[in-house]
């Protein structure tokens, strides 16, 4: 899978279709994916699911994430961690300030995007 499929797919999944994030009930803590569907931005990928996930970075979920094709500079590592910083920064604002989810993950997924050299899908429509 290519970097710009999972940007692409992520848009999607919260951006275009509005599904929310995926936090704790109490709403501090995020999750890879909640009792509801939710799911977190790396959550989308998991290949499998077990709720001992959840305690695990992402160094654990490697093998439940696909292989991405166009490496470049950035490790495969590195760049599901960051993805799943913008979810996460845009959840602790949501429920720290009281914050609009998406006006917090929309310009944090479009520099994530900027810093990769990966087109943001928004720029698209």
């Amino acid at each position: 899978m290519t970097k710009q499929a999972i940007v692409d797919r992520v848009f999607e999944w919260f951006v275009a279709e509005g599904n929310p994030s995926s936090v704790a009930e109490d709403g501090t803590v995020c999750m890879y994916r909640g009792n509801g569907g939710e799911r977190c931005a790396v959550g989308l990928f998991l290949t499998e699911y077990r709720d001992s996930f959840e305690f695990e970075n992402i160094y654990g979920l490697m093998p439940f994430l696909p292989q991405i094709e166009d490496q470049r500079k950035e490790s495969a590592i590195a760049f599901w961690d960051k993805l799943q910083d913008v979810h996460d920064h845009a959840t602790q604002e949501e429920a720290k300030e009281g914050k609009n989810f998406l006006d917090e993950f929309v310009p944090r997924l479009r520099g994530f995007c900027t810093l990769r050299k990966l087109i943001y899908p928004g720029d698209q429509r």
